[in-house]
């Protein structure tokens, strides 16, 4: 039986805990591969940095016993009376400790420095989280930072956390090609490519707030996209008919129609882009007229469409149907002559080299086909061509009566449409004319105040810092792409500084660092383009500070002072 250990002290004190189980965590940490300052903060976080370990049990990590054969205890925030785990001394916990994170939480093994990737592979194990409690990663991350706050007397505090400087050794090393300077982090690396990515960014929302884009505009769009789709159909039915059952009159007016209906509709998107280009933010929108713009056609329009006039001194629909009933009609007496060719071709009156325009002895039937006059079946044939004209013109009559029923009834159902189409525009005006008409107010407040606020700065002598944050503010894809390059370069300049011993060199490029951001400002108001002129002006002076500086260290003006030995 292995002799007992004393009872941890009581704690409460992050210093003497640290002071105590250290050597407990830098053995954890070297054999799961995490820093051991993350496994101090989550056993002083379990434990109320060693107020609260239960007694008798040296467990550190409050690991509950699934058997329920140990130790019991209240846990006050879950409000459950558990068995936990028992060991012998804190080297027999850490033993299970280990092997139990390899087995149950495999994605914290290997963490290293990085306290999410532990916190979020303790709430990813194999039987579910570590903790019940969410805020549980919040709260290892707010005890390592105590952690981090408690070091040993005489230790230099780090401004980049775990970056350590070199050894004087390695930049001996380095200097003479004989070794590589530490690796820095990935954040450094990519921290001028960041920070110009956010200046462009930035600077391209700057340029382009002021634009606007009417609802008008977008009805116009959509409108001039269903003309081209009706427009497009009706051409490819006119240039490929139905093999039957349609006229080919009536394709030819419907592409008329169409083509009437898209030329308004690009008039309409044209004059709806005119409006939203001539329109200054801060204006209230002109309110459309009843009836017209926004895509709307109005009565005239609308029947200047359904006849199918192609512009104001063009020829009417009306005009263009009697074209094509003659057109029609040529076509059936072609079709006719056809016919009675055949026919004649069948009882071997005309063959093929006596056809009717070179046969003897031609006469002309009342339907107006020349036929032999030998032809026993004139008669008949001219009764066959009366009973299909009236045919043709007793079906081109009933075409055209449901043709008119049909364009009588789509009127209607667009000047109903068209109706509420108004009504609703017209409301959809008054609202935007009246947000307009408030959001005006609310800006000329807005203006007085940054007025007031100007005179104001112009009295405390800031006009030429102001100055220079409006011209920086004139180009701001420029300015803010400049500023982010800046930042990033100079917080990569500050690290190498910093790692190569320079530490006033690390202070004047941090120093750069914030200047460089401060050149970011929005330029909104007097006090942002105070800020913006005081990150681009003195980012601009510390170019020749840093020169200096380099000048006289290098001549040994002066000398760092040493680093404390760890």
């Amino acid at each position: 039986m292995a002799d007992q250990k004393p009872a941890p002290r009581k704690g409460g004190d992050p210093a003497a805990f640290v002071q105590e189980y250290g050597p407990i965590a830098e053995r954890i940490g070297s054999e799961i591969g995490v820093d051991p300052k993350i496994i101090l903060a989550q056993f002083g976080q379990e434990t109320g940095w060693g107020k609260s370990v239960i007694p008798g049990t040296y467990n550190l990590g409050n690991i509950k016993d699934p058997s329920g054969k140990g130790q019991r205890a209240y846990d006050k925030r879950e409000k459950s009376n558990d068995a936990y785990l028992r060991f012998e001394d804190p080297e027999v916990f850490a033993d299970y400790y280990v092997d139990f994170i390899k087995r149950m939480y495999p994605k914290a093994v290997g963490a290293g420095s990085d306290v999410n990737k532990f916190t979020t592979g303790l709430n990813q194990g194999v039987a579910g989280s570590y903790a019940t409690a969410e805020d549980y990663p919040l709260a290892i991350r707010s005890a390592y930072s105590t952690v981090l706050k408690v070091r040993p007397e005489g230790e230099q505090e780090n401004p980049f956390d775990r970056v350590q400087p070199p050894s004087a050794e390695t930049l001996e090393s380095a200097s003479q090609g004989g070794g590589d300077m530490p690796e820095r982090s990935r954040v450094t690396e990519d921290a001028p490519t960041i920070g110009a990515a956010v200046g462009l960014a930035k600077g391209v929302v700057e340029r382009g707030a002021d634009v606007y884009k009417p609802p008008s505009t977008a009805a116009a769009e959509e409108g001039l996209a269903r003309a081209q789709d009706r427009f497009r159909i009706a051409q490819e039915r006119l240039a490929n008919p139905p093999a039957s059952g349609v006229n080919i009159a009536d394709l030819e007016a419907e592409f008329q129609r169409s083509q009437g209906v898209l030329q308004q509709a690009e008039r309409d998107l044209a004059d709806a882009r005119s409006k939203a280009a001539s329109f200054k933010p801060g204006a209230a929108p002109a309110a459309t007229p009843p009836g017209g713009g926004g895509g709307i056609p109005t009565d005239a329009q609308n029947q200047r469409v359904q006849l199918g006039t192609v512009d104001e001194a063009g020829t009417t629909g009306r005009q263009r149907m009697g074209f094509n009933e003659r057109t029609a009609a040529e076509a059936a007496r072609r079709e006719e002559l056809a016919r009675v060719q055949d026919e004649l071709r069948r009882k071997g009156v005309l063959t093929d080299k006596n056809v009717l325009a070179e046969a003897p002895g031609m006469t002309t039937t009342k339907g107006g086909i020349q036929v032999p006059a030998s032809a026993v079946y004139e008669d008949e044939l001219a009764q066959r061509q009366a009973d299909a004209r009236t045919a043709t013109e007793r079906a081109a009559a009933d075409a055209e009566l449901e043709r008119v029923k049909a364009e009588q009834k789509r009127a209607s159902i667009e000047a109903s449409q068209k109706r509420r189409a108004v009504d609703q525009a017209r409301r959809a005006e008054q609202q935007t004319t009246q947000r307009a008409t408030q959001n005006v107010a609310r800006a000329e407040d807005a203006v007085a105040v940054a007025q007031a606020a100007a005179d104001r700065a112009q009295k405390s002598g800031l006009s030429n810092i102001q100055k220079a944050g409006k011209y920086a503010a004139k180009a701001p894809v420029l300015a803010n792409v400049a500023g982010g390059l800046g930042a990033g370069l100079s917080v990569d300049e500050a690290v190498k500084r910093y790692q190569a011993g320079d530490y006033s060199g690390s202070v004047l490029a941090t120093i750069e660092a914030a200047l460089a951001t401060a050149s970011m400002a929005p330029p909104v108001g007097p006090v942002g383009l105070a800020a913006k002129g005081v990150g681009t002006v003195g980012g601009l002076a510390m170019i020749p500070v840093m020169i200096a500086h380099d000048y006289f260290r290098k001549r040994g003006a002066w000398a760092e002072p040493e680093k404390a030995p760890q």
